[in-house]
């Protein structure tokens, strides 16, 4: 991830109020996820289906941050929460890796409370990455998340990456 993703990212944050659930799908080394528990008085939750992709210090660090974040081994497509459970949900180069990104987008929404926001930051197709995989066309994401029930769905490609925001409805 650059500097331009986080930066975005923590812009979205500060609008949130003290205290609340926020959920990265597919958080890997887990430091976004302690980076905003660290900066921002929100409950930050790092979820990854690839346990061995977390760091060890990760969960001692949240131990010492009093319960303001938490890392769980869960999958994109049954996270394993129970519904509206977050007042935002945020993913970052990561997207592209779920098997099923209709069902991702379903069940992201699903966990996300009414009027909650989804950030999705991710390689833009055509994007140069070096490695063969699968990258979205803005519509398609557009497609993806209207038939998940967001709305209010803005997209902006900077580089080769696509900036997503979307509102749940």
């Amino acid at each position: 991830m650059n500097n331009q993703a986080e930066h975005w990212i923590f812009n979205q944050f500060s609008l949130l109020p003290a205290g609340s659930w926020v959920l990265e799908v597919g958080c890997g080394s887990c430091d976004l996820t302690r980076r905003l528990a660290a900066n921002f008085p929100l409950r930050v939750i790092g979820s990854d289906i690839h346990a061995w992709g977390m760091r060890p210090a990760a969960f001692h660090d949240a131990r010492e941050r009093k319960g303001k974040s938490f890392f769980v081994v869960a999958d994109v497509l049954n996270l394993g929460f129970k519904n509206v459970a977050f007042q935002a949900v945020f993913s970052v180069i990561s997207f592209h890796h779920a098997p099923d990104p209709q069902k991702a987008c379903l069940e992201m929404g699903r966990v996300l409370r009414k009027g909650g926001m989804l950030l999705l930051v991710d390689w833009a197709y055509g994007a140069k990455t070096g490695v063969p995989e699968r990258y979205f066309r803005p519509q398609e994401i557009k497609a993806l998340l209207e038939h998940a029930a967001f709305q209010n769905i803005s997209i902006e490609i900077i580089g080769e990456q696509l900036f997503v925001w979307a509102e749940k409805f």
